[in-house]
């Protein structure tokens, strides 16, 4: 992956694709809640938006981690991510090659039914757990306006993905879909205060 010039700060192929890969998020992650409640969930939805430009780069994405076939868990928990060239300028040029990511992300409850209303939004109509999603492998955005989202019934078993340009045609009728579950989420986070842990969060990304 190539350098990226973004008036005068350059990008390198390397921390665009730790970029994107903290804003695809971890496969899976666990924490213990206080009050006991020990968690441990995989990626069920994930919603992305890419921003860049010969002048900005832009990323943010809101996913859900959940066990749809758990019975005796009601919680989920949604991670929102975000993460500004412009915000980021100043230590990027300050750090050079030693600028690590450090996003804004936040953690927040959610109960498994508003997950499950937000699936069937995703895909065409109400749907119950468990529906099977047929797996398409869909290409990491290149760089443009893109909206993204994945979603994973059934622990990466059934799952299904689609990016797309935001302005294409082709695509104007999952925009309001995407639009709607995108604002509810950040409904969430805006409405509520982030999960309190005892020892952070543990994020799990492939390969680890």
């Amino acid at each position: 992956m190539s350098d990226l010039q973004y008036h005068g700060i350059t990008i390198s192929g390397l921390l665009r694709s730790r970029m994107l890969t903290a804003g695809f998020g971890p496969e899976s992650i666990a924490c213990e809640v206080e009050g006991g409640t020990r968690f441990h969930g995989f990626s069920v939805l994930s919603l992305l938006s890419q921003s860049s430009t010969v002048s900005h780069l832009r990323l943010s994405s809101q996913i859900v981690y959940g066990n749809m076939y758990v019975d005796d868990t009601d919680l989920c928990i949604l991670r929102r991510f975000f993460w500004d060239l412009e915000e980021e300028r100043p230590e990027i040029a300050r750090l050079g090659a030693h600028y690590k990511i450090a996003p804004q992300r936040g953690f927040y409850a959610v109960p498994r039914a508003r997950v499950i209303e937000w699936l069937g939004h995703m895909s065409g109509g109400q749907i119950t757990v468990p529906t099977l999603i047929t797996r398409t492998a869909v290409p990491r955005p290149d760089l443009q306006h893109r909206r993204r989202f994945e979603m994973h019934v059934q622990q990466w078993l059934h799952s299904t993905a689609h990016s797309w340009p935001t302005d294409s045609d082709a695509d104007q009728d999952i925009n309001p879909c995407w639009e709607l579950v995108w604002d509810e989420m950040a409904d969430v986070s805006e409405s509520s205060d982030p999960i309190r842990t005892k020892l952070g969060i543990n994020e799990t990304y492939s390969g680890d």
